[in-house]
């Protein structure tokens, strides 16, 4: 198998700089950081109670950048996980270690393996405010 490229990049997530290397590309699409996390991050922000106490698991956590930016911006517990992948794994590894961050517990998905199932409902998430149609 030809060895992966990857490319360092700075992200910029509330408070706080990241530096997240991310695969050229990765037959898993674990290779990039979604517009979605930023959202979600912002979000936590405005919401930081949801996290209380919590133990979290992320789901298809692909460079680990949102993991890393919990743990640091709110010293959160949390799993990382995503395919059962040396090659994701590592990587996560790599961006918890030049992030500062010991690495992460991290879980990888067994094929033809359901980890979790899960339904959100953005009033579980107490963010009911967010859409109110008029």
């Amino acid at each position: 198998q030809p060895a992966l490229e990857y490319e360092e990049r700075i992200h910029k997530f509330p408070g706080v700089d990241l530096s997240i290397r991310e695969f050229s590309s990765h037959q898993l699409n674990a290779n990039l950081l979604w517009p979605g996390t930023f959202f979600f991050a912002d979000w936590l922000v405005k919401n930081p109670s949801i996290l209380d106490g919590q133990r979290i698991l992320e789901l298809g956590s692909g460079t680990g950048a949102l993991a890393i930016f919990l743990r640091k911006t709110f010293g959160v517990d949390i799993t990382t996980s995503d395919y059962d992948d040396k090659d994701i794994e590592e990587n996560i590894a790599h961006n918890c270690r030049v992030n500062k961050l010991d690495v992460l517990p991290h879980i990888r998905r067994k094929k033809n393996h359901v980890l979790i199932q899960c339904i959100v409902n953005v009033y579980t998430l107490g963010a009911s405010d967010m859409h109110h149609p008029e």
